[in-house]
């Protein structure tokens, strides 16, 4: 983590030196407190317009190793706003995004409009859980400040619903059960994750904290005080199980199972006083 941060601070010191650069944070495992010897830096840099690709990269590569894909090994949309580099051995991806857009998303969440589930946790990601780096004129702060707090308030959107999981006949017959026989698992895996993802949404929210993204998922639910035994044992037994009807009965048994016990805790450890 300290070698980490060591590399993303050098890094924020010449990014700030970049027209239109405003504000620098750190995104992602290492700025929830996750990161391991796998992981590599995430930046975002925000910006009162996105730095031509050009002037940034020779700005980046009077300083540091190996600008990545700069010679049109990847195409434009996916460059035009990104930097991938290497500094003392370690991957860094800098992303770039106007604070005009940044504001725009965050009054969009705090004036509760709908806005996609992805885009959500990405933001999130961005403002509530980043560690800045450089923000000399409280951007960054100040979206911070807009943003909701993680609140059990979450569980009215994302409690997970679990009653037309079902393998069995039942009426009306469900999506679920039509792509059960229709055999497209593929579909009947994603219906189970986004509740699985309803359910950490859920666990996070109990405890105070924003659920963001399953790629450290066991050590965020590790972390966590409030939460049914076994959690992680469970989750990690959904994860290993395929697709086919029976690993979907016991995909199914399992997340039923975690549900009722979370909704058990709810009730147990008082959650909402204000319901009493």
């Amino acid at each position: 983590m300290k070698e980490l941060m060591s590399v993303a601070r050098k890094v924020s010191k010449v990014v700030s030196t970049i027209s239109g650069v405003k504000a620098i944070v750190i995104y992602g495992s290492l700025a929830e407190g996750f990161a391991d010897n796998e992981s590599d830096i995430n930046l975002l840099a925000v910006c009162s317009h996105i730095p031509d690709s050009e002037v940034r990269r020779k700005r980046l590569e009077k300083t540091f190793e190996w600008i990545v894909f700069k010679n049109g090994a990847m195409p434009d949309w996916r460059t035009k706003s990104q930097d991938f580099f290497f500094v003392d051995g370690k991957n860094i991806t800098l992303l770039y995004k106007k604070e005009s857009e940044l504001n725009f998303i965050v009054d969009m969440i705090k004036e509760d409009q709908y806005i996609s589930r992805d885009l959500f946790r990405e933001t999130l990601a961005y403002v509530s859980t980043s560690k800045t780096l450089y923000d000399p004129t409280k951007i960054v702060a100040n979206l911070k400040a807009k943003m909701p707090k993680a609140t059990p308030q979450l569980l009215k959107y994302f409690l997970p619903s679990l009653e037309h999981l079902s393998t069995k006949e039942i009426w009306p017959r469900t999506r679920f059960r039509q792509a059960l026989k229709r055999g497209n698992y593929w579909y009947v895996g994603e219906m189970v994750d986004l509740q699985i993802e309803n359910f950490l949404i859920c666990l996070h929210a109990i405890n105070n904290k924003h659920y963001t993204s399953p790629m450290w998922a066991v050590k965020s639910v590790k972390g966590l005080s409030l939460k049914p035994t076994a959690t992680v044992s469970r989750l990690q037994k959904i994860s290993q199980l395929g697709n086919s009807p029976k690993d979907t009965e016991k995909k199914l048994h399992l997340l039923t199972s975690l549900v009722s016990d979370f909704k058990r805790l709810i009730i147990d450890k008082k959650v909402f006083n204000f319901l009493e």
